[in-house]
């Protein structure tokens, strides 16, 4: 824990070295995050899974599944800006292009024309960024990201499926950690962070509660994709449930990847349609202009 204290952002590091002096003084890690950790910075599924694996004498290999998704996670952030840069670049090539014909009158026509769309561009960008931060930063903050994002036309897929690939594999991470599975399904619905999901796998612990199987359990939610219930249906036959459920987060990890893949790739098309759209409407408006010019003189 010491060795870890010059990470970076300094919240982390504040995190570690409080937590590197609470078990000096006995407390257990788990313990410890739980107390000192502002909200959102450590998932309650991840605080669960390290209490989990403190008491189970499995928190090496845990904390290695839990630094795998993590490193996938990341993976996703750096698609999704990297597929977003191309659209922004040309949101601005646009406005340069519709302004270009002012140069013919001055540059400072240009830039007077340019500069405040700029201006209005990057503040957006920059309340927006605010905005998802502070949502973040409160508890239940991503909950409502997910619930908001989710009701999307074309995006709303793939925050589902990756919700339905975090359930997944928190579930079977759970299992295999030795939790009971009426907790463990519970556990998996928080780790979704989506409500409709978070209701199902509470309604699904019932049902286990009561003496249903996992696959009956599971067929009952229709919110439940076939993926995740084939998985545990099999899964159950096979008696290696945690292990269908983590290649079954893996497929469906994959598939949210794709479709946010084909979201960036789409957004370009969008915005070139966009741009003929307001350069024909400027043409043609300069056009009419030259038209009623002799009129009015």
């Amino acid at each position: 824990m010491r060795l870890l204290e010059p990470s970076r952002p300094r919240s982390i590091e504040s995190l570690l070295s409080g937590a590197a002096s609470d078990i000096e003084r006995g407390s257990h890690l788990g313990e410890s995050l739980r107390r000192r950790a502002s909200p959102g910075q450590v998932p309650i599924e991840e605080l669960r899974l390290i209490e989990v694996g403190e008491h189970t004498g499995m928190l090496p290999e845990l904390l290695r599944r839990i630094s795998s998704r993590l490193e996938e996670r990341a993976k996703n952030r750096r698609i999704v800006v990297a597929g977003l840069i191309y659209p922004t670049i040309l949101v601005h090539m646009a406005i340069l292009a519709a302004a270009a014909p002012l140069l013919v009158s001055g540059l400072h026509l240009f830039l007077a024309s340019v500069v405040p769309k700029f201006l209005v561009l990057w503040s957006l960008f920059l309340v927006a960024t605010l905005l998802i931060k502070l949502v973040l930063s409160q508890p239940g903050g991503q909950r409502r990201l997910n619930d908001t994002t989710a009701q999307l036309p074309i995006v709303g897929r793939a925050i589902k499926t990756r919700a339905f690939s975090e359930y997944a594999y928190c579930v079977g991470v759970a299992l295999s950690a030795g939790l009971p599975m009426p907790e463990s399904i519970t556990l998996g619905g928080e780790a979704s962070h989506w409500t409709p999901l978070i209701k199902a796998s509470r309604r699904i612990a019932t049902a286990i509660g009561g003496g249903a199987t996992m696959t009956q359990a599971h067929r009952r939610q229709k919110v439940m994709p076939k993926e995740i219930v084939e998985s545990v249906h099999i899964g159950e036959k096979s008696g290696s449930l945690d292990e269908t459920l983590e290649g079954a987060s893996r497929m469906l990890g994959d598939i949210a990847s794709r479709r946010t893949q084909a979201v960036a790739a789409g957004l370009p098309f969008v915005i070139y349609l966009l741009v003929a759209i307001y350069v024909g409407y400027v043409v043609l408006s300069g056009y009419l202009g030259l038209l009623k010019l002799p009129e009015g003189i």
